[in-house]
């Protein structure tokens, strides 16, 4: 509870929001305007690349903030992965639901007759839920590998690297379940409209991708030594370096680097 009391918790808690009201209004808007009202292959190419630019800019934007998770797959996985705590998850995926009604508000009153709601297309709920968690668990891995600290040999951007997974799963998944891949951008579109059908897919499928990702990762790619103790304290009060993250920070002008994600 410790981190309550920080105002560079509650910073970070009004960045996811900002982030994510940013994100959703840019990739909504992205996704509408077409000539004949039909997606196609330039459709696909241009949804799939705003997506993955705003992720990128804003990752770039807000990392040193709150780490831009802008997903609650993504904060979940980091919680499993024991880099931040339950608490911060907690107030991250309110956070990032809330900029996502917003932004799916300020949408829905500019094209309130257009349809802004993910639905599984020509695939079977189970089909849809397999895509959805694969395409959710390359993301969060993506986040996972190019943020461990403990690397050093990530020398290029990793919000770029982790843009371009937002790109590859949307080009993966675009004609078959909207690509969610982010529970948060399918619930602000679903509450505006209305619309729940098969929601729980968008919700369940990228959650267990988050939590398999964290778990591949950690368990089996590039184990973590921490015991259990370690674990659940930073569960509970948060990672033990956050609390001189701004003493680090202060006269680093730079561009944000892996060892400062996730905050």
């Amino acid at each position: 509870m410790t981190e309550l009391k920080k105002w560079d918790f509650w910073r970070a808690v009004a960045a996811e929001f900002v982030g994510m009201l940013l994100f959703i209004f840019i990739a909504i808007i992205s996704a509408l305007g077409t000539k004949n009202g039909s997606a196609s292959l330039d459709w696909d190419l241009k949804v799939s690349l705003a997506f993955a630019l705003a992720i990128a800019t804003l990752a770039q934007s807000l990392g040193h903030v709150s780490g831009a998770h802008l997903n609650p797959a993504v904060s979940l996985g980091l919680m499993v992965s024991c880099q931040i705590s339950l608490l911060r998850f907690v107030f991250y995926v309110l956070a990032q639901m809330l900029g996502a009604v917003v932004a799916s508000a300020i949408v829905y009153a500019v094209k309130p007759k257009i349809t802004i709601v993910l639905h599984l297309n020509r695939v079977s709920v189970g089909q849809g839920f397999a895509i959805e968690l694969i395409a959710t668990l390359q993301l969060v891995l993506c986040v996972i590998a190019v943020t461990d600290k403990r690397r050093r040999d990530v020398t290029g951007s990793a919000p770029l690297a982790i843009g371009l997974s937002v790109g590859l799963g949307h080009f993966a998944a675009i004609n078959f379940t909207g690509c969610g891949i982010n529970p948060a951008r399918s619930f602000g579109p679903a509450l505006i409209s209305g619309t729940f059908k098969d929601h729980w897919v968008y919700w369940l499928a990228p959650m267990c991708g988050g939590i398999a990702a964290a778990l591949i990762y950690d368990f089996l790619l590039y184990p973590r030594t921490h015991d259990f103790s370690t674990r659940k304290n930073v569960l509970l009060n948060g990672p033990e370096a956050e609390n001189d993250m701004s003493e680090m920070n202060q006269g680093d002008n730079s561009s944000p680097e892996a060892r400062q994600w996730p905050k």
